[in-house]
């Protein structure tokens, strides 16, 4: 058994992204920018990466007023994208899931924005 056909396997199955990101979400480094960033497929089944700092409510109001999508990590690994009643039901900042927006090369998430800040 060769790697390149285990990989495949594990591709085909869903298990792992043709970037090599699984299910469980994880620090990675953009391989374009160098930045680290939450990785992983989100339920939704697409590769995203994500700034890797919380996110406080206007954080998460000037995140989507930029275009950037927002997402949940659930049961700190999945990663779901938030709509309008996860943000209704677990507002940015709250401790069982975590907010985070989609990672734009060579755009930071500013500090005031972030848990980080406060």
């Amino acid at each position: 058994m060769t790697s390149r056909w285990l990989t495949a396997m594990l591709v085909e199955k869903g298990v792992l992204s043709e970037a090599g990101l699984t299910r469980n979400a994880g620090i990675r480094t953009c391989r374009t920018c160098r930045q680290h960033c939450l990785a992983g497929i989100a339920i939704t089944g697409l590769d995203t990466w994500l700034d890797p700092n919380p996110l406080l409510p206007p954080g998460e109001l000037h995140a989507l007023l930029d275009y950037r999508q927002t997402f949940n990590l659930y049961a700190g690994k999945q990663l779901i994208p938030r709509d309008r009643h996860l943000i209704r039901a677990y507002p940015a900042g709250n401790p069982q899931r975590p907010t985070f927006a989609t990672h734009t090369c060579g755009e930071p998430i500013p500090t005031i924005w972030t848990k980080e800040h406060s």
